[in-house]
């Protein structure tokens, strides 16, 4: 079985890993299901983390 992901909603305030709490870098994706949201993934190279933020 996979890891789940997170999907995380946009606020005003910077986005963090939900696992090491350390900044992300991103990219928006568009889909027909989802719209558009962003991918980020962690900046620590430890963790890595790859997750989904959405607009609420």
């Amino acid at each position: 079985m996979g890891e789940t992901k997170h999907f995380l909603l946009l606020n005003d305030q910077p986005v963090t890993c939900p696992k090491c709490s350390s900044r992300t870098n991103f990219y928006e994706k568009v889909d027909a299901y989802h719209g558009v949201y962003e991918v980020h993934t962690c900046l620590d190279k430890k963790c890595g983390y790859e997750f989904l933020c959405i607009q609420d």
